[in-house]
Parts: C-alpha cells; sequence; structure tokens
C-alpha cells in the first residue's frame, strides 16, 4: 500500500476517533440532561428516519463515488444530475411523511407527540439526502478530509444548539425532543452547506484544469445498478429488524420469561456488541479510502500490479481484525468493569470476540465489490447470508440448551460465509482478468 493511502487512513482515523469522542461526550451530557422520557420520544422516529435516508438516494451513492473516481473531474455534469434527482426523490418522501404524518402518530406509535418530530425530520430529509450525494461525490474525487469536517461541523451545530436548548428546564419532554430535531436539521443544514462549498471548490478546479472532453453516462444503467444496491441494504435492514423480532420470541420458546428475554436480549444489544465492536473504528476510514481506488483499479489494464495490492489490503483487514479479537477477549473484564459496574457479561463479550476477524476482513471485501462495480454477485451474497443468518438464528436461539449461544454462532457462521463469498468472488474476479490479460 502507498504511502499517501497510510497517510490518509491515518487521517481519518484520528479525525474519526476524535469525533466519536466529541460525540461520546456529548451523548452524555445530552442524556443527563434531556431525561428518558425526551430521547425515547426522539428513539421512537429515528428508525423511520434513517430508513427514508437508505429510501432517498436511490441507491445511488455507490454508484456516484465509482464514477467519480474513474472519470475524477471528467463526469462533474452527470454527478450535478445525479445530485438533482436524489434531492427530487427526497423532497417527494419529505411531502409524503407529512402527509402520512397524522396517521403515524395516530395508529402506528403509541405517543400522539411525536407528531411534530416528523414534521421536522420531513424538513431535514432532502438536506440530509443532497449532503450524502455531495459526501458520495467527494469520496470518489479522493476528499476524505472533507468528510470529517462536515461531521465535526454538524457535531458543533447540533450539539451548540441542542445543550443550550435542553438546559433550559422550561421546557416539557415533548418541547425538548422538537429542540432536539430542530438542532438536528440545523446540523444537516451546516453539513449540507459545507459539502456544498467543497465540491463547488473542486469543480471549479476541475474545469479549469481539465483537457479531456465531459464524460456523459447512461442513466438508466446507473439506476439499474442503484436498484441491486437498494436491494442490498433493504436485505441488510430486514434483517436487523426480523432480528429484533425473532430472537426475543425464540428466548421465550427456550424457557425463558418475557423479562428474561428482554434482559438478555438488552445486554447482548445495549452492552456486549458495542464492547465487542469497539475496535470498529479502525475499519471505518477504509470506506472513503477503497472504495475510490478499486473503482479506478476496475479500469485499469495491470492486473498483474494491482492484485498483490487488494490481496496485501484484505490480509492487513484479517490482521487487525485478529489483532482486535485479542485485544478484545483480554480486555473484556477491564473494559465492562469500566464501562458497566456490576453487569458480568465480561465472558461473553469474549465468546462474541470470535466475530471479529471475519467482519474485519469482510468490510473492505465488501467495498471492493462495490468498487468493482459487482452489485449483482454483493447482493446474491447478502441474500444467502440473511437467509441462513435468520434460519439459524431461529433454530438455533430456541433450543433451551444454547439459547444466546445459539444466536452468536449464528452470527458468527453467517458473517465467516459472508467474508468467504465476497473474497471468493473477488478472487475470481481477478483471475478473470489476469487470463484476459494474458501472459
Amino acid at each position: 500500500m502507498s504511502q499517501r493511502f497510510i497517510r490518509d487512513y491515518l487521517v481519518l482515523l484520528t479525525g474519526g476517533i476524535l469525533l466519536q469522542i466529541g460525540e461520546l461526550l456529548y451523548r452524555l451530557v445530552l442524556a443527563g440532561q434531556a431525561g428518558a422520557e425526551t430521547l425515547g420520544l426522539t428513539g421512537m422516529v429515528f428508525p423511520l428516519y434513517r430508513f427514508l435516508c437508505i429510501l432517498s438516494t436511490l441507491g445511488l451513492c455507490p454508484t456516484l463515488t465509482r464514477m467519480a473516481a474513474v472519470h475524477q473531474g471528467n463526469a462533474l455534469a452527470v454527478e450535478a444530475t445525479y445530485h438533482r434527482l436524489i434531492l427530487r426523490f427526497a423532497v417527494l418522501l419529505s411531502l409524503a411523511l407529512v402527509l402520512a404524518a397524522p396517521l403515524l402518530s395516530r395508529y402506528v406509535y403509541p405517543d400522539p407527540r411525536v407528531l411534530p418530530l416528523f414534521y421536522l425530520m420531513a424538513t431535514a430529509l432532502p438536506l440530509t439526502a443532497l449532503a450524502i450525494a455531495y459526501q458520495s461525490s467527494l469520496q470518489g474525487h479522493g476528499y476524505p478530509g472533507s468528510l470529517i469536517m462536515a461531521e465535526w461541523v454538524e457535531l458543533a451545530v447540533e450539539a451548540g444548539f441542542v445543550l443550550a436548548a435542553v438546559f433550559n428546564r422550561s421546557f416539557s419532554p415533548a418541547g425538548a425532543a422538537q429542540n432536539l430535531l430542530i438542532g438536528f436539521v440545523l446540523a444537516e443544514a451546516a453539513s449540507l452547506f459545507y459539502l456544498h462549498r467543497s465540491w463547488q471548490a473542486f469543480r471549479e478546479q476541475a474545469t479549469r484544469q481539465s483537457t479531456q472532453p465531459p464524460v456523459t453516462a447512461k442513466i438508466g444503467r446507473s439506476i439499474r445498478s442503484s436498484l441491486l444496491i437498494l436491494l442490498n441494504q433493504f436485505l441488510l435492514t430486514a434483517s436487523s429488524m426480523a432480528e429484533g423480532w425473532l430472537i426475543p420470541q425464540r428466548l421465550l420458546v427456550s424457557g425463558l420469561s418475557a423479562t428474561a428475554a428482554t434482559r438478555a436480549v438488552g445486554q447482548l444489544w445495549g452492552m456486549i456488541y458495542p464492547v465487542v465492536f469497539l475496535p470498529a473504528t479502525l475499519m471505518t476510514p477504509l470506506a472513503p479510502l477503497v472504495l475510490p481506488r478499486s473503482a479506478r483499479w476496475s479500469r485499469m489494464d495491470d492486473w498483474s500490479q494491482i492484485r498483490p495490492l487488494l490481496i496485501r489490503l484484505l490480509w492487513a483487514a484479517g490482521f487487525l481484525g485478529v489483532c482486535s479479537a485479542v485485544f478484545v477477549s483480554r480486555a473484556a473484564r477491564t473494559i465492562t468493569a469500566l464501562l458497566y459496574p456490576g453487569a458480568s457479561i465480561a465472558d461473553e463479550v469474549r465468546r462474541w470476540a470470535a466475530v471479529l476477524p471475519s467482519a474485519f476482513t469482510g468490510f473492505p471485501a465488501v467495498i471492493v465489490l462495490q468498487g468493482l462495480g459487482k452489485y449483482r454477485t454483493l447482493a446474491g451474497i447478502t441474500l444467502l447470508t440473511v437467509i441462513v443468518r435468520t434460519a439459524l438464528v431461529f433454530l438455533l436461539t430456541g433450543d433451551p440448551s444454547l439459547r444466546l449461544h445459539g444466536t452468536r454462532f449464528a452470527v458468527i457462521f453467517s458473517q465467516a460465509l459472508a467474508t468467504i463469498l465476497s473474497l471468493a468472488a473477488i478472487i475470481a474476479y481477478l483471475h478473470r482478468k489476469q487470463r484476459q490479460e494474458g501472459p
């Protein structure tokens, strides 16, 4: 791997760690000031918002990143077209949310006080969708620092407004929740402004320096690719939602009481997962670095040079995964004692650490497949592993002798399967390219 890659990785890693520390401090202060009722109101509506964000981008963002990486500054007009397309669809979803909000607050959600929150979410949705589009373009053009700066701008604006508003004790829980959403809207607007200025600056520079004719793209082909990306995202979301319902139900079948099942699931998702995946920060910077590079590699001819780079990257990810698993296993008791005093989950954390090597290797493998444009392959792998994982969770979690041990086996096995299939797809692609290249 090049010195520039390592430098960019360290910059993003450092910025990401500092950002997570800032977000953690903000959340801790917010939790102490806002209260459980306020956070409960916002917690009800944000899963829907995340779903709408996925839907609003039409699955075009990986395609957008890939196009920007391959063509650099010669496809700016096409990028702008994609930005407008995403914005228009997000506006339509916002209008649909406004119309559906009274029905959702009355019939779907148990607390009618969420109604104004839906209207604020509808305001934020186009801002978030367009910001994601700009992020995708800048990622493809090799401006990862802009992504970190945008997140810092967002955090500063949101934390500044929200904490100033929440510290005012005159607000009711519903009023405080609305202030949280207002701060979120303002933060999204500030982040969008920064990303728009960054993209415009790159656009002006690229236009002045370009010596090649502008690239045109077939929108229809991109839309077909985006549908496969959306399918992949929906499968992952559906799997997560299914497990949220299935695991507690199967624990009841295994003989646990409703209270014990709820406590077990709460420990798994609220305590064990955060500790086990604490080292995942090491993987986060790879997405904005690997995706554009693999996209450019897919357009190059010298695969004898590219193949070792890809293999080295995947080996490095696997090595980090093994080191992270060892670290989590060794430090489990210390970390859990600091974060959750009195909770006896250290042994479970050690057992769950076995998922890290395959998870770390699988993360860049998925990104490489996206960069290579293998969206159909990726969707097929996701579909297969989701089916296997759901089936294993259903069969094993309901066994009285296994319970959450069965859930752990299902997760580890399905993640390993996904990683193996992704690596096999990459290797097969590289071999095919080398055969085409010839001796």
